[in-house]
């Protein structure tokens, strides 16, 4: 078990965002649409999403082959211009990396290749394939609601984005 201890002052730094963070909501419906966690809750919605995906999203899942992908993936911006152009800031370096660590000695698929190679071809693919998979799960419901922040806390490395905790 986890337990993370909150100050007074740490709830005192909480900020409501305008809106959640592009990226982070996209990826997180993304996993929870093909994984089975959830169970029976999510299995309507589930298939109702995946049914619904057009042929664009398919690069997607090339990202992640063993359920882990690469950290660059991993941006926070208000929308998803915002957080394609913190993707595409990626050092060459640490892309290369990534994509090494995510497929090992498996071969990559060629577009995966041109990432590796730093191939505007294959940044495109990633954006429309992105585009594609933001419009068709989150696009309509997304202004609805607000995410909690915390900021300027001793809890924040804790609680940033490229933290991975793997589920029990």
């Amino acid at each position: 078990m986890l337990r993370v201890h909150f100050t007074a002052e740490d709830f005192a730094r909480i900020r409501f965002a305008p809106r959640p963070a592009a990226h982070q909501e996209l990826h997180a419906a993304l996993t929870t649409a093909v994984t089975q966690r959830g169970g029976p809750l999510f299995a309507p919605w589930r298939g109702r999403i995946l049914r619904s995906l057009p042929a664009a999203t398919s690069p997607l899942a090339d990202l992640v082959p063993a359920g882990r992908p690469p950290s660059f993936l991993n941006v926070v911006g208000d929308t998803m211009a915002d957080g394609f152009e913190q993707i595409r800031a990626t050092s060459p370096g640490l892309a290369r990396s990534e994509l090494e660590r995510v497929y090992g000695a498996v071969p990559a698929p060629r577009w995966i290749r041109g990432l590796h190679a730093a191939d505007e071809t294959a940044w495109h693919t990633l954006h429309r394939a992105q585009q594609a998979a933001f419009k068709t799960v989150l696009a309509r419901s997304r202004p609805s609601y607000r995410i909690c922040t915390v900021r300027s806390s001793p809890a924040t490395p804790l609680l940033s984005p490229s933290t991975a905790w793997p589920p029990p």
